[in-house]
């Protein structure tokens, strides 16, 4: 084999080579930067999330009625409680929808979100009309459970 047959195979092994690793490469930066469709991962989402919790978590303890309380006085907390859920979904809107809807589960989550708060109104006309309020919603594992 002449000295110019082998720098020849050799070069082109190498652009195979260099080929398979850009490849690879490219593959890899793109797994580790794809949205994870289960859960919101977007820095700024998280950061708006985490930062509105603080405040609505701090809202709803202050609004905690003891076990006993009247009808009304339980249904005056369950609509503060559900206001600061509503505040709290306001502020982490205010990031954008394109942002938001770049992280694949915020819909999804905030359809969770809509979806209590609905609940727990149900369960505050119930009250404030002399029934007993409940409600059923499935759970993360898909079991049933229910509150009264």
């Amino acid at each position: 084999m002449r000295r110019g047959t082998k720098i020849l195979i050799w070069s082109g092994a190498t652009v195979a080579g260099l080929g398979v690793l850009a490849v690879f490469g490219t593959g890899l930066w793109m797994y580790m930067n794809h949205d994870v469709i289960d859960q919101i991962d977007d820095p700024v989402v998280v950061e708006a999330v985490s930062n509105a919790c603080v405040t609505m978590t701090d809202e709803v303890r202050a609004v905690v009625v003891p076990p006993g309380s009247s009808p009304a006085v339980r249904v005056a907390a369950i609509r503060r409680q559900n206001q600061a859920v509503w505040d709290f979904v306001e502020e982490v809107l205010k990031v954008g929808n394109e942002r938001l809807d770049g992280d694949l589960p915020f819909r999804r989550w905030l359809q969770d979100w809509e979806t209590i708060m609905s609940l727990r109104e149900r369960a505050a006309v119930a009250l404030s009309v002399g029934s007993a309020p409940s409600f059923t919603m499935l759970s993360v594992e898909g079991i049933r459970s229910s509150s009264g």
